[in-house]
């Protein structure tokens, strides 16, 4: 190949604008949705893991069901697991959180919330876990029981008016004197809109009956004994459980799941988007093999003079070549500035989710669409490579 083959074949392509840019459209949205949810994948794992990675690496989860959180009915921790767990050897500390629901009241609005109960004992852990970065007010009390910390945009965002510290939510009947508000710890959580509160944890058992936790956070001593430290957790409660209806994860453990639960999302999506790539890839065969009837006379002339069948071939499978990863680059760089429109949208709703341009990507997607054209080009390659220049010649 040389540059006058380059050249044969971009003039080929232009001087059928109209067909290579219908033959184009095929490859360019199909390249584009996947390297959109590729981009997008990316984006949330990296997120994902910065967030976990910030809760540090000697961490570990207890959360009941077997996977993931998955509780049953039958499943679920219990308030004696917590003591349990700050016994064993090789634990720093351990914190346990009562999760629930209820309607707030403020005046005549009502908001539906989760609310959170922690031990106010434990507000260093809760710094940890970035739920008590503090934008007004104080965290909870020891002698706190009817008092409430709001996530700012709970404060913020529930009411028609905006709730400040001193003022007073009603739950269940209690009224509920407002502490301090603190910032939205987790862009993830707040971005879906979750209104999001923290009292003591005795004020839910008692008003919510909510009296098995749903989740403890544990910190080990040392990262290098965290896999030992988890194998003491499980041996411990599957004990005093009877069986083992909860699950043991490290931060490393989680980030390893939700990023293979992200990748088949990504493989699901890509798949779809794929049927868009057959389809330019089927019009780039067409669009190829009419080009092959049009310009009979043209390749009678080329072997006439000496090109052999290999530069025929060459030529056309370069030009089918040509077309996809044309379509591939214009797509690459299409679906990277979809993937950060999606990013600057979802800032829109307090979903901060940073969306980085891969120039990899763009350069990996247009060499994958090149070599799909040149597939695409085989056949009709070989068709004009084939043709006996005598009968072109006269062909019209």
């Amino acid at each position: 190949m040389d540059i006058q083959d380059f050249n044969f074949a971009f003039q080929s392509l232009k001087n059928e604008k109209r067909r290579t840019f219908l033959t184009l459209l095929g490859i360019v949205i199909g390249i584009a949705m996947i390297v959109m949810f590729i981009v997008l994948g990316n984006s949330v794992q990296n997120y994902v893991t910065k967030e976990f990675e910030s809760l540090g690496s000697n961490t570990i989860t207890v959360q009941p069901g077997s996977s993931m959180g998955m509780a049953t009915a039958y499943s679920r921790l219990h308030d004696h697991d917590l003591k349990d767990i700050e016994s064993i050897s090789g634990v720093a500390d351990a914190m346990a959180y009562y999760e629930s629901s209820a309607v707030v009241r403020k005046g005549k609005e009502t908001v539906s919330a989760m609310i959170i109960g922690v031990d106010p004992k434990k507000n260093e852990l809760l710094k940890k876990l970035r739920y008590a970065d503090l934008r007004e007010g104080r965290l909870l009390k020891e002698s706190d029981k009817y008092s409430i910390i709001l996530f700012e945009d709970f404060a913020d965002k529930a009411f028609k008016q905006k709730v400040r510290v001193g003022q007073s939510l009603e739950i269940k009947g209690k009224k509920f004197k407002i502490t301090g508000i603190v910032k939205n710890s987790y862009s993830m959580i707040s971005g879906l809109g979750i209104f999001i509160s923290l009292m003591p944890e005795d004020t839910v058992k008692e008003l919510l009956h909510e009296n098995n936790p749903n989740e403890i956070m544990v910190w080990a001593n040392k990262k290098e004994e965290i896999n030992q430290v988890t194998e003491r957790i499980e041996n411990k409660l599957e004990k005093t459980h009877g069986q083992k209806d909860f699950s043991v994860m490290t931060s490393e453990s989680l980030i390893k799941q939700i990023t293979q639960v992200l990748g088949l999302i990504q493989l699901f999506f890509a798949g779809i988007a794929s049927i868009a790539l057959l389809v330019g890839a089927i019009g780039i065969m067409n669009s190829m093999v009419m080009n092959v009837i049009e310009r009979m006379n043209e390749i009678g002339v080329m072997k006439a003079v000496g090109a052999t069948t290999n530069k025929v071939l060459g030529l056309f499978l370069l030009e089918a070549g040509f077309v996809g990863g044309l379509g591939g680059l214009i797509g690459g760089i299409l679906g990277t500035i979809m993937a950060i429109g999606v990013g600057i949208g979802a800032s829109y709703f307090n979903f901060n989710l940073p969306v980085n341009v891969d120039f990899v990507i763009i350069l990996e997607a247009t060499l994958f669409a090149f070599i799909i054209g040149i597939i695409a080009g085989i056949i009709p390659a070989q068709m004009a490579a084939k043709l006996d220049p005598v009968e072109v010649l006269r062909y019209e």
